[in-house]
């Protein structure tokens, strides 16, 4: 395995119940007339029935759409006014983007890979969900929670569809990704290989004028044999 495959092993990686109820109704007798009764029956009362208000209440079944993954909300905010604002709300982005990927993974349910898109949206979050759902696929134990740290930024304006221009919409982060902490295990018990333990990695974020919120758009690792550090 080259280097820059054990450097994205641990990269960024994060049931409806349909109840019927169904009645019965009584048929009436044919000719939809009661008997009448004889004079000792009616002289008996009959006899007065419980009152089924009474007896205890049925349980509350439990919300069969919770699965106990958590709420997670997307990163939202004004137009910044400021490249500092708009850093560090890209920033918070790609950390929920991990937060998200690494509670999917812990949650060992494939499904809660869709959660993703609270973070990430396009490619990125159909790269995203494919890497948590190939890691659980194979079975494996994800333990501990990875560490980021902004090493730079850039911020850019982005564009509309007429040309004009949102202003500090697009950031570009370089990020160190600490995996000392993180601990994945196989099915047969043995720990694997994560890749090397602190690496760089660069990511795209981009506000979305219209719903006010924030998501990862891309990533890239940088080349081994390239200009940039790759370590950190």
């Amino acid at each position: 395995m080259d280097k820059h495959a054990r450097r994205g092993m641990a990269g960024s990686v994060a049931l409806v119940a349909v109840l019927a109820l169904t009645g019965c109704q009584q048929q009436d007798e044919d000719n939809g007339i009661p008997p009448l009764e004889s004079a000792s029956q009616a002289s008996s009362p009959a006899p007065i029935p419980e009152n089924p208000l009474s007896s205890s209440p049925a349980p509350i079944p439990e919300n069969p759409l919770d699965n106990g993954f958590p709420d997670f909300e997307p990163v939202t905010s004004e137009q910044p006014a400021t490249d500092k604002e708009a850093t560090a709300r890209a920033f918070e982005t790609v950390e929920l983007m991990y937060e998200v990927s690494e509670e999917a993974l812990r949650s060992g349910d494939p499904e809660n890979a869709g959660e993703l898109s609270v973070a990430a949206t396009g490619g990125m979050l159909e790269r995203e969900m494919e890497l948590v759902e190939g890691v659980l696929g194979k079975g494996v134990t994800y333990e501990g929670q990875t560490k980021l740290e902004l090493i730079d930024s850039k911020v850019f304006p982005a564009a509309r569809q007429d040309g004009t221009l949102i202003e500090r919409a697009t950031v570009q982060l370089v990020v160190c990704e600490d995996n000392s902490k993180v601990k994945i295990t196989g099915k047969d018990g043995e720990a694997k290989n994560t890749g090397d333990n602190r690496f760089r990695v660069n990511y795209d974020a981009m506000w979305n004028e219209r719903s006010q919120t924030w998501a990862v758009v891309s990533t890239s690792l940088p080349k081994l044999d390239g200009p940039e550090e790759t370590e950190c």
